[in-house]
C-alpha cells in the first residue's frame, strides 16, 4: 500500500516493480532496489556511489542486493537515510560515511519489529 508522507516523497507508480518495499508508514520507508533507476531513486538526498555510479550498483547488486532505509525527519528535506549491504555488512550513512549497524538497531528498535513482520509477510507470500 502507497502512502503519503509529510516528510517522505511518496514512492512513485511502478516503483514496486523496480524495488522491494518492506515498509512504508509515515515513519519509515525501507526498500531494495533492484534496478539502477530504484537506486537513483532511493538514494536521492545522498552521496552513495550507488546512486549515480552505474558500474557501482552493478558491482554491489552482483554480490548481493542493498537496503535502503529512510526516516522520516521533522520537516520536508530533513530526512535521514542509510544503506545496508548485507553480503559485505557495509552499512553507510547518507553522507557515505560508515554506519554501526548494531548501534542503528539500537537507536531504532521499532524498525527491528517491522522488518520482522515485513520479512514474515514475504517468506508467506502476502503483502
Amino acid at each position: 500500500m502507497v502512502m503519503n508522507f509529510v516528510c517522505h516523497d511518496e514512492i512513485p507508480a511502478g516503483m514496486e516493480l523496480k524495488s522491494i518495499i518492506l515498509v512504508d508508514d509515515a515513519d519509515w520507508q525501507v526498500g531494495i532496489p533492484l534496478s539502477i533507476w530504484a537506486s537513483v531513486w532511493w538514494g536521492r538526498q545522498t552521496e552513495w556511489c550507488t546512486r549515480h555510479d552505474i558500474a557501482s550498483f552493478e558491482s554491489y547488486d552482483r554480490q548481493g542486493q542493498l537496503i535502503v532505509f529512510r526516516k522520516a525527519g521533522p520537516a520536508f528535506g530533513e530526512s535521514q537515510s542509510w544503506q545496508l549491504h548485507p553480503a559485505t555488512g557495509e552499512f553507510r550513512d547518507q553522507h557515505n560515511r560508515r554506519a554501526s549497524w548494531r548501534g542503528f538497531l539500537q537507536r531504532h528498535p521499532e524498525l527491528a519489529g517491522r522488518l520482522m513482520a515485513a520479512f514474515a509477510l514475504r517468506l508467506t507470500g502476502e503483502r
